[in-house]
């Protein structure tokens, strides 16, 4: 076989994000509203976002969207009291949007695991990442898949105490979700020389991610743990992680990762064997 030139072998992003100004904020039953100044955020319920600057303090956080009730505004859940509908100034919003997010309508916790229910099918895999915002701290975070019962709920290991089954609002509970990215396949009739991989963060907050080697057959979607090459390393907020790597791939193998969040930036390089 003949080495070819070192190249990009592979590209992905795990989402993409936006910096959107906010025009008013207010909160009524522990439900916010939040306005984007009449700039189109094309979030769903789901998503992912970072309030900044706002003049109502209790509402800069880092949540997840459980509605969008018109095109320039989207709530969230935060239990405080109420708060009458606010102008702002200097105030913004990232949002980080992979169209995976999530409404979720049942909850439970039992014995070490919590399982929650989503309105229609999840389409996770075992060790995908999600972030659960409930409004409910013995469920809230950021989790990893361990089983799927069904179509429509999925199970995470939480070890507090047992929550017995509750029923939730559709508008007001929601789950980012982010799934494996395929980020290089090797053609067919060739090997690949994997050597550098430089995973960088655009988010405003730490991000992590995980890699894996996949061989040809295998799911691509929900690795064995055999192949796991990195797992959930943390990158800061701008920084780049860049590892040597030195694998060498046949025909079909594929490298996939994972990101906790949007806004997630990987590159691949090496050279193909034909």
């Amino acid at each position: 076989m003949a080495l070819n030139t070192y190249k990009v072998l592979g590209q992905q992003s795990s989402g993409t994000y936006a910096l959107l100004p906010i025009s008013a904020v207010s909160l009524t039953s522990n439900l916010a509203t939040v306005n984007t100044a009449a700039v189109e955020h094309g979030m769903q319920a789901g998503d992912l976002f970072d309030i900044n600057a706002s003049s109502q303090s209790i509402l800069n956080i880092r949540g997840v969207a459980a509605a969008t009730p018109t095109t320039d505004s989207f709530q969230f859940l935060r239990t405080s009291g109420n708060i009458a509908s606010t102008a702002q100034t200097g105030a913004y919003v990232y949002t980080y949007k992979n169209n995976l997010g999530q409404i979720v309508i049942g909850k439970e916790k039992t014995n070490g695991m919590a399982k929650l229910t989503t309105v229609v099918s999840h389409n996770l895999n075992v060790g995908d990442w999600v972030t659960v915002w409930l409004n409910d701290t013995n469920f809230d975070g950021d989790v990893i898949v361990y089983d799927i019962p069904d179509a429509t709920s999925f199970r995470y290991v939480d070890l507090g105490a047992n929550v017995t089954t509750a029923a939730i609002s559709p508008s007001t509970a929601a789950c980012a979700v982010q799934k494996a990215i395929s980020l290089y396949t090797v053609p067919a009739a060739s090997a690949a020389v994997c050597s550098t991989l430089v995973v960088s963060n655009n988010l405003t907050h730490s991000g992590y991610f995980s890699a894996y080697i996949v061989k040809s057959g295998d799911s691509a979607t929900s690795p064995p743990d055999k192949s796991i090459v990195f797992n959930r390393i943390a990158v800061d907020p701008g920084e780049s992680y860049n590892a040597t790597l030195g694998y060498t791939l046949a025909a079909g193998d594929r490298v996939v990762v994972r990101a906790s969040h949007a806004g997630m930036h990987f590159n691949l390089f090496g050279s193909e064997l034909s």
